[in-house]
């Protein structure tokens, strides 16, 4: 029986092939984009499993404000180096290790023979990493990586940009790290390994080891790093963390003492300190520092959903628009005896056959497609490879509950056909039919006017954030990113003006990429007021291009500007008295710092952020409060647009001067502040491509129907134009049940998107509000669209002579 249904469907299929590749097309569209998703997910619940071993090994974690900017507490993934001896100590632990947060700094590698290059992702560790983290290695091995200081382990594809495809191992490369100083710090390369087989949140091109004392774990005041423990496979976690919590709060209660302060008082304040051990493979999964990966793809899940639904649904609508081509072959199944049980299965078999179609047809283009896709999301996605039992389970899942989902209404329908109405050739089916057949075009047609308010809504969103004004003009400002002490600045300065094409040149503590300010109270008649510090040159402000909002920059003729002078920026002095223009307010240790200028915020972070207080003073030699911190700091050129090549020289051929191991390292603040926006953009295409996708199967959906409803009526229209109905009048007549349905989708989706592009919105610090606009839009879209959509089938029909419809009559 199931062979004769699958030869039955299969020559349906081939009979009806205009409705089938239509049908398949649609799915395939739905399914690859729900495909994507599940790929997606799957790679990011993959994090640090690629070794069993890994089930072993832990993050330590610590509830502090340890090195915050903002005072505030959270659990951190950086921990007071302090605390890595308490790990020692546990009987469960059996290793420890060490290793430097990830940061976006460069370094400056040369290998002898070859001209020095920038190279990101090199990460410094304790000798123990490879002993923790079990990694394979391609060449050297894991015993002898780290056993000698000076000594540099490199991922597979790394070690083939230096050397080639030859064993690296014993050979030499110089790392310098952002200085002026030419001294050799060469490093041997003791092993290779190959790139993990999932992702990872450790994230590295390179580690090395260099001695024990870069991690001091007994400085006075504690160094912050990642710290990474493994522990006995028997071990209960509930109990070590337990145990580390009663060794740690005596310690912690040690430090915060020298500053005046104790665990009792923190407990009080709800700021109670502690530490535990976090499962590397949860480290992902549940992150500390920004939204976990399912909060940021929910909106794709949703859109993707939502995408497959419509899909769906336009399978509906062809697969019923069918129905009175096949009505009379069904109506003779059921007089030779066919039960209906049986007519089900075989429109089952059929729904089933197109939706493997679709499923193999999605896979190609997802396949043909993840080049693309993988460089838009800067995602390393594989379909075949990630080909895994696993995979395989979800996709034979997913084809059935589509088959099932886009076949049970069309195979009830078809097979609900009474044989002696349908004989009679009367099969209209009534008013229900076609009452289902209208929600389902109103829900595709909810789903494609929310898209398009939403892609509109997106689209005026980010203009918004392009156009905005800034506080600064960050065309023609280049910011160099290296560390110059505050006894090189006069000379590094100096040199650099010369460029042909500069304009101004300063300092700064706080700029796109590297913003290092600090939280520091101040107090102003006896009120405590805490604002971040920025430190920069003196001409900070002019190579910002700051918006002076009341009083005056800092001035080289003024000597009082670089000792006790500051300006503050507009939320900050709206924590301040409206008069507080050359006041003094009160930093540490009872300084007074006058304020010269007021400066219109300046947005240097990220737009769902709101702009902090800030107070900027000009760091030198005389220095005489705690602001700003150079020891991230970058250098701001404003320079003439028509000479950037020149500037661009001038700088690499001043850096190549100064230390030959070093390149120049800068960018220009416009692309960091757009980068920024990259996010964002990714999110508007996609939401730009599922809208186009969407609408394109609503309008199948919509000519599925309406050729279904028109050719019930052909007798009706044929009756009319014999009665002299005017062309113009029948359009109008068809097009008015349409028109309706779309209005009714516009009503339903108005809400509904507007509740989804507000919370998206609430997203951001700093956004539009939602105007009447996109909604007009998308309702004069959609009505315009389904109109001629509409009048296109119905055009047909009303150009048949009226005496083929019935001559039979």
């Amino acid at each position: 029986m199931f062979k004769l249904n699958l030869k039955i469907a299969w020559r349906n299929i081939l009979k009806y092939k205009s409705y089938a590749a239509i049908n398949i097309i649609g799915l395939a569209l739905g399914l690859a984009g729900f495909i994507f998703v599940v790929l997606f997910i799957n790679h990011e619940k993959s994090y640090d499993t690629w070794n069993p071993e890994l089930e072993n090994v832990y993050q330590v974690q610590e509830y502090s404000d340890f090195y915050a900017s903002d005072k505030k507490v959270r659990w951190r993934s950086t921990i007071d180096l302090r605390l890595s001896k308490i790990m020692r100590s546990i009987p469960q632990v059996k290793e420890v290790t060490i290793i430097n947060e990830e940061g976006s700094f460069s370094e400056g590698i040369t290998i002898p023979g070859k001209p020095a290059f920038l190279q990101k992702g090199l990460r410094r560790s304790d000798s123990l990493f490879f002993k923790v983290i079990p990694y394979d290695f391609k060449y050297g091995n894991a015993e002898n990586a780290f056993v000698k200081p000076q000594s540099i382990v490199l991922k597979a594809d790394l070690a083939i940009k230096y050397f080639g495809n030859v064993n690296p191992v014993g050979k030499q490369l110089n790392i310098a790290s952002g200085s002026w100083s030419k001294d050799e710090n060469l490093y041997t390369v003791t092993g290779v390994i190959n790139e993990p087989k999932t992702p990872s949140i450790l994230n590295f091109e390179g580690i090395y080891f260099s001695d024990g004392h870069f991690f001091n774990v007994n400085s006075d005041y504690g160094d912050a790093a990642e710290v990474y423990v493994k522990i006995v496979p028997v071990a209960d976690l509930q109990q070590i963390n337990t145990t580390i919590q009663k060794t740690y709060l005596p310690i912690k209660n040690n430090y915060l003492m020298r500053d005046k302060n104790s665990v009792a008082q923190e407990i009080k304040e709800g700021r109670g300190p502690a530490l535990k051990l976090a499962k590397l493979g949860n480290v992902h999964q549940a992150p500390l520092a920004q939204k976990s990966w399912k909060e940021t793809l929910k909106p794709v899940i949703l859109l993707s959903v939502l995408l497959l639904i419509v899909s769906i649904i336009n399978f509906i609508n062809l697969a019923t628009a069918q129905a009175t081509s096949r009505a009379k072959e069904i109506g003779i199944k059921r007089v030779v005896g066919a039960y209906r049980k049986s007519l089900v299965v075989q429109f089952l078999t059929e729904t089933f056959i197109q939706c493997l179609f679709a499923m193999f047809l999605a896979l190609l283009l997802i396949e043909l497609s993840l080049p693309t896709l993988n460089t838009f999301f800067s995602l390393n996605l594989s379909l075949f490879n990630s080909l895994t039992f696993g995979l395989i389970i979800q996709l034979m899942a997913l084809i059935v509950i589509v088959s099932f989902l886009t076949g049970l209404y069309p195979s009830l329908f078809l097979s609900a056909y009474k044989p002696h109405e349908v004989l009679k050739g009367n099969f209209t089916n009534g008013k229900n039919g076609a009452l289902v057949r209208k929600s389902l075009v109103a829900v595709q047609f909810v789903v494609s006017i929310s898209f398009v308010i939403g892609i509109l809504v997106v689209n005026y969103q980010l203009k918004y954030l392009k156009e905005r004004d800034k506080g600064f003009t960050p065309n023609a400002l280049i910011n160099i990113r290296y560390h110059v002490g505050r006894k090189s600045n006069d000379d590094f300065f100096n040199k650099l003006k010369r460029i042909d094409g500069v304009k101004s040149l300063a300092f700064s503590s706080a700029i796109i990429g590297d913003n290092s300010n600090y939280m520091q109270t101040f107090k102003f008649e006896g009120k405590k007021i805490d604002l971040f510090g920025s430190g920069m040159g003196i001409e900070g402000m002019q190579a910002l291009d700051a918006r002076l909002l009341q009083g005056r920059f800092f001035s080289s003729a003024i000597v009082t500007d670089t000792i006790n002078s500051a300006i503050i920026n507009e939320t900050a002095a709206k924590m301040l008295p409206p008069n507080i223009l050359g006041k003094s307010i009160m930093a540490n240790d009872n300084v007074p710092v006058k304020i010269i200028g007021i400066i219109k915020d300046v947005q240097v972070e990220g737009f769902d952020q709101v702009i902090k207080p800030v107070i900027y003073a000009v760091e030198t030699e005389k220095w005489k409060f705690g602001v700003g911190f150079t020891h991230k700091q970058t250098s701001l050129v404003r320079f003439d647009p028509a000479k950037v090549e020149t500037v661009k020289a001038g700088i690499e051929k001043f850096f190549a001067e100064r230390n030959d191991k070093y390149p120049a390292n800068y960018t220009f603040v416009e692309d960091d502040l757009n980068a920024g926006l990259i996010v964002h953009q990714r999110f508007e295409k996609m939401a730009a491509l599922f809208s186009i996708l969407s609408l394109t199967l609503s309008l199948f959906g919509l000519f599925a129907l309406a050729a279904f409803i028109t050719k019930q009526r052909t007798k009706e229209i044929a009756v009319r134009k014999v009665l002299g109905a005017e062309n113009a009048d029948i359009l109008l007549l068809l097009n008015k049940g349409y028109t309706w349905v779309v209005l009714t989708a516009n009503l339903i989706a108005f809400p509904l998107a507007y509740i989804l592009v507000s919370k998206w919105l609430s997203t951001f610090a700093y956004r539009i509000e939602v105007t009447p606009l996109p909604f007009v839009l998308a309702f004069i879209a959609s009505v315009t669209i389904a109109i001629i959509t509409v009048s296109l089938q119905a055009r047909k029909v009303i150009k048949e002579n009226p005496v083929n419809a019935l001559k039979y009559e």
